[in-house]
């Protein structure tokens, strides 16, 4: 079973992905803020994490920078949620390793879709 890590501060958008999830049979947990994902990422090891971009304390950018200077997280592909849509905030993710950027609001079928073809291929 995949594993995947949601992180974001919006507590309703965190359980409803992590719930909708499970319905897909991924093990999924949750993490309500980057500083909290990247400890879980580090212990747990996910196959895929799903990442918020504007957090407080580390947003996605930073969370990013962080895991990609651990050994052992390094390779995670990580997708970037954001509510910010500009070219720059996407040039910056992929320039970061991001596998995806997806903006909020989004489908759920759309996002789902997105996670299935990242972890299949």
């Amino acid at each position: 079973m995949k594993k995947i890590l949601v992180i974001d501060d919006e507590k309703y958008l965190r359980s409803n992905l992590v719930l909708a999830l499970g319905f897909e049979g991924y093990d999924a947990r949750g993490a309500e803020n980057g500083r909290q994902g990247v400890l879980t990422a580090s212990e747990w090891l996910p196959d895929l994490i799903v990442c918020d971009v504007t957090m407080p304390d580390l947003d996605g950018f930073e969370v990013m920078t962080v895991l990609r200077q651990d050994v052992q997280t390094a390779a995670i592909p990580v997708l970037l949620l954001s509510g910010r849509n500009e070219q720059r905030f996407i040039q910056n993710a992929m320039r970061l390793g991001a596998v995806a950027y997806i903006a909020k609001p989004y489908e759920l079928e759309d996002l789902l879709d997105a996670i299935q073809k990242l972890l299949s291929g």
